[in-house]
């Protein structure tokens, strides 16, 4: 039976809602510093490899299940990208000078396995959710605020 192994970070619910949690930023550049990446995944995906790999009787061993990497400053900027707020965290420069290593799928991939969701659409549905729950503020608030 395959196993998955996976780089994952959990991001516990903001429970100063609306302010940020100031411990987040150092975990996420923990995790950039350590691996030079981000690796990201959609749960439908990972549940899509699981169908995958228990329909393919030849799966075997362990199994990474990554649709793409990304250093923080790319994730930052995609993240200002889908919702800019007047808060902007510094992502720390010593980034260009190290060479992020790339967490691959290919075992999974050359099987056949396509991921459906990119990194665009892990992000858009995120924080679409932390808005709908109620962890984030409509993007526009932010900027109504800050004009009046």
């Amino acid at each position: 039976m395959p196993n998955f192994s996976s780089v994952e970070v959990i991001i516990p619910p903001n429970l100063k809602r609306h302010q940020g949690d100031p411990k987040l930023l150092p975990i996420l550049s923990s995790v950039n510093s350590r691996m030079g990446s981000m690796a990201l995944v959609h749960i439908e995906d990972i549940c899509s490899a699981h169908i995958f790999l228990m329909e393919h009787p030849d799966a075997e061993g362990r199994y990474i299940c990554c649709a793409e990497s990304c250093v923080m400053s790319e994730l930052v900027w995609l993240l200002k990208k889908q919702y800019p707020c007047s808060i902007a965290q510094r992502v720390d420069s010593t980034e260009q000078d190290s060479v992020p290593s790339k967490i691959s799928s290919k075992k999974i991939r050359d099987m056949g396995f396509n991921f459906e969701c990119s990194i665009q659409d892990i992000i858009h549905q995120t924080v679409e959710k932390c808005v709908d729950c109620g962890f984030l503020l409509p993007a526009h608030h932010g900027e109504r605020e800050k004009n009046m």
